[in-house]
């Protein structure tokens, strides 16, 4: 599902029901015979396959005060931080030489 999609099914439930957005709480069910989880994190996922900068997806989470995010955790660790952006280096130089790009 896209973000915009997702955002406008609940501005419709919302305004259908007369309520604000406000005091409206985001839960995940992977289906009807599951339990309810608490959202209470937003992410970035994934980027795209060639300069790995471009967001292409984010998830929704559910995170406990003990356990960070992975976002979270990618900025308290300098080495990951430093392993993404040579990996982003990395795939730029691919495409530039596949594309012949200087």
């Amino acid at each position: 599902m896209k973000a915009s999609k997702l955002i406008q099914e609940i501005v419709n439930l919302c305004n259908h029901h007369g309520v604000d957005l406000n005091d409206v709480n985001v839960n995940l069910r992977e289906n009807y015979d599951t339990d309810v989880c608490d959202i209470n994190e937003v992410c970035e996922d994934l980027y795209d396959e060639v300069t790995n900068k471009i967001l292409t997806d984010i998830v929704l989470m559910e995170c406990t005060k003990e356990e960070p995010s992975p976002f979270k955790r990618a900025l308290r660790s300098p080495l990951k931080m430093l392993q993404d952006t040579n990996k982003r280096e990395k795939n730029e130089k691919r495409y530039k030489e596949k594309n012949n790009i200087y």
